[in-house]
């Protein structure tokens, strides 16, 4: 949702700028929503790139991250701790 989506960025402008110019998101490109978001996100941050589920394959995307970050509770944070890759999870709650 939009509230997620603002957190989201709020943790990536507090990132070293190095970080953030290597930052990538996979997203999938049948999710409506994520398409307005990628849109809202590329024009305000131009420096991140985006990557989908046709482009890569997930696997592959994992094996070559650094740090995965899971915004939603599904199997990616256990893929992630059985490649060994390490994790956090963001639930959209602010504290």
């Amino acid at each position: 949702n939009s509230d997620l989506f603002d957190i989201s960025m709020e943790d990536i402008e507090s990132l070293d700028e190095e970080i953030r110019r290597q930052l990538v998101i996979r997203f999938d490109p049948t999710d409506n929503f994520n398409i307005e978001l990628i849109h809202r996100c590329h024009k305000k941050y131009s420096y991140i790139r985006f990557e989908n589920r046709y482009d890569i394959p997930f696997t592959d995307s994992l094996l070559e991250s650094k740090l995965v970050v899971c915004d939603y509770y599904g199997s990616t944070h256990l893929e992630a701790l059985m490649l060994g890759k390490p994790f956090v999870m963001f639930d959209g709650v602010k504290m």
